[in-house]
């Protein structure tokens, strides 16, 4: 079974601690995958350096904060 590990990600950094901990807990379950959500190239970087070599997903491109340029209809 796969595992998806969202990493916490504070001011562009890694919480490296927290997620390491993390990590090292689930790792026996199978798989990990480690989703770094935000515009920090760095932060998935160390990720996929943390120990048990997990899969990480590439940081977006933009801020979900923007709006969208066209409101889905209600």
């Amino acid at each position: 079974m796969a595992v998806l590990l969202l990493a916490d990600v504070n001011d562009g950094a890694l919480a490296t601690d927290a997620v390491a901990k993390t990590l090292s807990a689930v790792k026996g379950l199978g798989e990990v995958h480690i989703l770094v959500a935000g515009t920090s190239a760095a932060a998935a970087a160390e990720a996929a350096k943390l120990d048990g070599r997990p899969r990480c997903c590439t940081p977006m491109t933009r801020p979900m904060t923007t709006a969208w340029p066209n409101p889905p209809p209600r």
